[in-house]
């Protein structure tokens, strides 16, 4: 059985005009067409098979929170028409809510209450450092 790789005029029967003419008229003939990024997918592939753990362990961590944004939320696409600034500001708040909800879900909220007082205290005192650090911006 032939391979044919890479195509080569060369290569074809002498009869056939063209590749789809030669696998018909020669039937040991194989076309096979890669990617030019086929021995980095590879070499992947065979990262993931030894740490086969690993790998499934980081998808069921990160995947979560893509699942729940796109299928629960509906937020299947950002509009990129602007800019790409556009985009990353919105997925931006959108994290940021979706981090929120799970903080809201997880602490009690007489907690987080408590914790946002303190924090909008500590910003109120220390406002004339924050706004220094603003001006240097």
């Amino acid at each position: 059985m032939k391979f044919i790789t890479r195509i080569n005029r060369n290569q074809l029967p002498i009869f056939a005009s063209s590749i789809a003419d030669a696998i018909e008229q020669d039937n040991q003939i194989r076309l096979i067409e890669r990617s030019q990024h086929a021995d980095l997918l590879y070499q992947n592939k065979v990262r993931v098979e030894k740490n086969y753990e690993t790998y499934r362990r980081r998808q069921a961590i990160v995947e979560h929170p893509y699942g729940v944004i796109k299928r629960q939320w509906d937020f299947y696409y950002i509009m990129t028409k602007k800019t790409i600034q556009h985009a990353t500001a919105d997925v931006g708040l959108i994290f940021t809510a979706y981090n929120l909800r799970r903080i809201f879900n997880l602490i009690d909220k007489n907690v987080v209450k408590q914790y946002l007082k303190t924090l909008s205290l500590f910003f109120c005192n220390n406002k004339k450092l924050f706004q220094g650090f603003l001006s240097l911006l």
